[in-house]
């Protein structure tokens, strides 16, 4: 994934699956369950089942993220708690 300065994923969770995520580049900042992490490159942030999350790109240039998803990868997993684009 690609986020652009400034932009961030909806605040969601997934019923069933988790996430792994790997910052190849940017500085970013991950929400997992009310905690907050700032993440750089060769970081990495696993995101259970369940877990309420979000990621930001708070750095001058693009968060690049690789994303592994483990578990069934429905795209109605997604429960939405805030969103930016009105989704």
């Amino acid at each position: 994934m690609v986020l652009g300065p400034g932009k961030r994923i909806s605040l969601q969770s997934h019923q069933k699956r988790s996430e792994h995520w790997v910052v190849v580049s940017g500085e970013g900042l991950a929400t997992v369950d009310g905690g907050e992490t700032t993440v750089r490159t060769g970081d990495t942030v696993f995101v259970p089942r369940q877990g309420i999350h979000r990621l930001s790109n708070v750095g001058e240039s693009d968060l690049i993220v690789i994303e592994t998803q483990i578990g069934e990868c429905l795209e109605e997993d997604i429960a939405r708690f805030a969103d930016d684009f009105g989704r």
